[in-house]
């Protein structure tokens, strides 16, 4: 990850920013499309954090009025034309509800004017005259991960997460044929159309997009053979791995903002996993409260769990599930480690993009996951309010650019 050490003033608008390793995905995390994490340091040396909570300051066409923890966040437009992005609302407020049932009833009465909920509900309600909008590209790739692949060698001189509870239990998941079985038993054509209506695209390997550095063009190609859906192969793979009779594991089943799908997604993959004797017990749960706890304490090995991890740069994806440095601990050996260690240390763009290429087949040969579907953002307006928006969809933005949400200024709706 990118450590800025030491921040030089050029003038009133250029600054050099000196990092401690390599740094060229640095610009974009800065920029527009994410996160925005340029704060004020007259306010923070004048009024200290608790101001971030209140009322920060920024450059941004609304101002932050509340902020409810867990509940909602509400602005106001700030004073004046603003100097790039002009806006049509006097004030916005964003709400979170987890239960999609509370946001499609909110959503009818009026009470909200965008939202989001899983496609059969969307098609639905563009038929009764609701408009439908989605990201501009890929926001996420809905993946299932298997708990207990840390097999890194801790040690101080790693930096990584040392001396934490849990040891690397003795379970299905951690032979390399059970995952390949576990990816070769699902359909993923059929959840495909299903769930998803066809509207979303193949995920390969987790954190990897086309376009972006590391993509390896062979993936497409090489995925039917290796993940594709073959329950006679899959049978096969337990067989080899000494699991004849199938076994029995558990799966964490909870609700996670921005991925309606994810609950189905996971009760389809518990009916074919049958079909190869895999007895999956689906366990209800939270993902804040209990999930993350488990995944930080590695003593729940066993365990599947489906994520929509948010589109980010590569480095990130790594930094974030395989480096050793969160608490999700997706899949971790000492080759990622070394290999990531070498990235770290290098600056030649042609070069980084080689050893990201090795780490993404690092990922894609070990069957670290199973990965499923690149997912747009979709969300729900009503056209008498809301003539579009446009927003990316990127980490950090996954639903924002709220400030590119226009008002519909006719007297019929904008359709």
């Amino acid at each position: 990850m990118c450590q800025v050490e030491t921040v030089e003033v050029v003038n009133d608008h250029e600054v050099n920013m000196l990092c401690s390793m390599p740094c060229p995905d640095l610009l974009f995390y800065y920029g527009e499309p994410t996160d925005h994490v340029q704060y004020s340091k007259v306010q923070w040396d004048t009024e200290g954090e608790q101001a971030y909570e209140t009322h920060i300051a920024g450059t941004g066409p609304y101002v932050m009025t509340e902020h409810k923890l867990g509940e909602s966040i509400s602005y106001r437009k700030a004073p004046g034309k603003h100097w790039i992005h002009d806006v049509d609302w006097n004030g916005i407020k964003m709400t979170w509800v987890i239960e999609e049932a509370t946001r499609l009833a909110q959503f009818s009465a009026g009470e909200t004017h965008l939202t989001e909920v899983n496609k059969d509900l969307t098609d639905k309600l563009v038929a009764q005259g609701y408009k439908m909008v989605k990201s501009t590209g890929p926001a996420q790739q809905v993946q299932i991960n298997f708990t207990g692949q840390h097999y890194g060698t801790e040690d101080l001189s790693r930096d990584k997460f040392v001396d934490i509870t849990g040891k690397l239990a003795d379970h299905p998941f951690t032979n390399q044929d059970v995952r390949q079985a576990i990816n070769k038993a699902i359909d993923r054509e059929t959840i495909k159309e299903e769930l998803y209506k066809g509207r979303v695209t193949d995920a390969y390997v987790h954190g990897y997009y086309e376009g972006l550095p590391g993509w390896d063009s062979t993936w497409p190609d090489r995925f039917k053979e290796s993940h594709g859906y073959d329950p006679e192969a899959a049978k096969a793979l337990l067989k080899k791995a000494g699991y004849e009779n199938g076994f029995s594991a558990e799966a964490w089943l909870f609700p996670f903002p921005g991925a309606p799908e994810l609950i189905p997604v996971m009760e389809a993959v518990q009916v074919y996993l049958e079909d190869i004797n895999v007895k999956l017990t689906l366990q209800e749960t939270d993902w804040a409260g209990t999930v993350i706890p488990k995944l930080r304490s590695r003593e729940h090995g066993g365990v599947m769990w489906a994520i929509p991890p948010s589109k980010k740069v590569v480095e990130t994806q790594i930094a974030g599930f395989n480096a050793g440095y969160n608490s999700t601990h997706q899949f971790e050996t000492d080759e990622l480690w070394e290999t990531w260690d070498e990235l770290r240390n290098t600056a030649s763009l042609e070069k980084r993009d080689e050893i990201l290429r090795k780490i993404g087949n690092i990922k894609y040969e070990a069957f670290e996951n199973v990965p499923l579907f690149e997912v747009f953002i979709e969300v729900i307006y009503d056209p008498n309010i809301v003539k579009t928006w446009t927003f990316p969809g990127w980490d950090g933005g996954d639903i924002g650019h709220t400030w590119l949400i226009e008002a519909c200024k006719t007297a019929d709706p904008c359709r």
